[in-house]
């Protein structure tokens, strides 16, 4: 089941940076797993959650 989908907008550079957020709707319960995938020239130097 998808949760959520987050799109990222293109920087402008390769040293720029973005931040984004996503939104889930609901609390959730137990245990999920989480799977980011990157298409296309993207460098994922940092991931948080909060």
């Amino acid at each position: 089941m998808l949760l959520a989908e987050i799109p990222l907008p293109p920087t402008g550079g390769r040293y720029a940076w973005v931040s984004v957020a996503g939104d889930l709707g609901s609390p959730l319960a137990g245990v999920h797993d989480l799977r980011i995938t990157l298409l296309g020239d993207v460098r994922l130097a940092t991931f948080l959650f909060t």
